[in-house]
């Protein structure tokens, strides 16, 4: 098994190199390039730095640079100093019995010095990136909103990518990486508004995704086993706003009758905020997911379903105004993407005079910003879930009996999704004392 491998490593090779379709640049100078070949399909090419007149002092035969080339020993010296290192860096390869790929060698090249890659247009890293984002979006095993994602720790590594000046691969994946990344995602990276830096909860999305990128590629593309132990995620928590049950009977009550478009994204709200289902599970509802259940000698009706993200069949209770939402449209709810959702959302906060100042803080690298919004400004999908959490917990309900409408499967996860204020924790301290507590007892002897 040992000498196969050797016999393989033998057949790669490199040589200098000019591209076939010379002579159709503009141009009289062409580039000088390093080819490794992998294998017949799999190659790159690796910059010299140096140009020279194809047509007068290139050995077609030999593939090397003609002595009559103008300070031949300057480019010639040049060229075989980055040969010696491709040759170092395969013989260490071979004798670690590490897989040479191309991406594995402008990794380490780029360690010996500036080197300018011309790589094909997508690395083995990022091809295996696409693929996995390609999977998880056609065998449905994640939701769209994971799937984004995904798609944007791609902007990112790409983003990066260029910022670090040194082409990506799995080989790249080490401590180094992992500060240089949090950093660049921390001060560097752009979010949608064109603002720089992601906040903490952000980047630690960012580096949990790669982590699970990794893991699936890992078996599948047979790829080296790398120790992610050191890629920590730090949370940080979040201010989050919520509607207490007076602010949602205030959207239910208020009269829209000449903002007829906001009814159905009332009413989802409305109806989110009585289930704690996820949007995306809230979009996905049909009317056979309600059904006819008996509880205590009672008809009452109940949603069976099972959640996109954790792909669990729950039994949600249908209560209070989810029913009333549910009967109002003959259990089969109005359809309205997500995005469309959210902005219409913060449209009806507006109309509804949710005009109360927010305050919120968060962590960027060692820095903590504030950020002042009016409550309308905040209203998202999340909001329905982190309402329900936070309302029935105050209702003194079960926390285990909330989580089977949430669907967590933790305490903590479900905790964090309650946003009690202190003020609140404060004075519900009230339910667990009665008038006849403030009675004179009597002593008994």
């Amino acid at each position: 098994m040992q000498h196969k491998s050797n016999t393989n490593f033998m057949r790669r090779q490199f040589r200098r190199y000019i591209k076939p379709d010379y002579s159709n640049q503009k141009s009289e100078l062409v580039t000088v390039y390093i080819r490794y070949d992998y294998n017949r399909t799999k190659r790159t090419l690796i910059n010299t730095g140096h140009k020279i007149d194809a047509d007068l002092y290139w050995d077609f035969k030999k593939h090397t640079i003609k002595r009559s080339c103008p300070d031949f020993e300057k480019v010639s010296q040049d060229i075989e100093g980055i040969e010696n290192k491709i040759s170092n860096i395969l013989q260490y390869a071979r004798n670690s019995q590490v897989d040479p790929t191309p991406e594995y060698l402008v990794d380490r090249l780029q360690g010996f010095k500036e080197v300018l890659v011309a790589n094909n247009t997508k690395t083995a890293f990022f091809q295996s990136l696409d693929k996995f984002i390609e999977d998880r979006q056609s065998n449905g095993s994640v939701s769209e909103h994971a799937v984004r994602d995904y798609k944007s720790l791609r902007k990112h590594l790409t983003g990066f990518e260029k910022y670090w000046k040194r082409p990506l691969s799995f080989a790249s994946l080490d401590i180094v990486f992992y500060e240089k990344f949090v950093y660049y995602l921390t001060y560097i990276a752009e979010k949608p508004d064109k603002e720089k830096g992601l906040k903490m909860n952000s980047i630690s999305k960012q580096i949990k995704n790669l982590k699970v990128f990794y893991n699936d590629r890992k078996k599948k593309d047979n790829l080296p086993i790398i120790d992610l132990s050191d890629f920590k995620r730090k949370n940080e928590v979040v201010d989050h706003v919520y509607l207490n049950e007076n602010e949602i009977l205030h959207f239910w009550n208020k009269d829209l009758s000449k903002h007829t478009d906001l009814i159905e994204t009332r009413d989802l709200l409305v109806f989110g905020c009585y289930t704690g289902l996820r949007y995306s599970d809230i979009y996905s509802l049909q009317p056979y997911h309600f059904k006819k259940v008996i509880v205590g000698g009672d008809i009452q009706t109940a949603i069976q379903k099972t959640q996109k993200k954790v792909h669990e069949k729950v039994d949600i209770a249908l209560i209070h105004l989810a029913k009333e939402v549910a009967e109002k449209y003959e259990y089969n709810l109005p359809k309205i993407p997500m995005n469309e959702f959210n902005e219409r959302l913060k449209k009806l906060g507006e109309e509804a005079k949710l005009n109360e100042l927010v305050s919120l803080t968060y962590k960027c690298g060692k820095e903590i910003k504030e950020e002042v919004y009016k409550k309308h400004d905040l209203l998202s999908s999340h909001i329905c879930r982190r309402s329900f959490a936070t309302n029935m917990y105050l209702r003194g309900i079960d926390p285990d009996i909330i989580m089977t409408n949430t669907g967590h499967s933790s305490l903590k996860t479900l905790f964090s999704y309650i946003k009690v204020t202190k003020r609140e924790k404060a004075f519900k301290l009230y339910d667990y004392f009665t008038a006849t507590d403030t009675k004179e007892k009597v002593l008994v002897k």
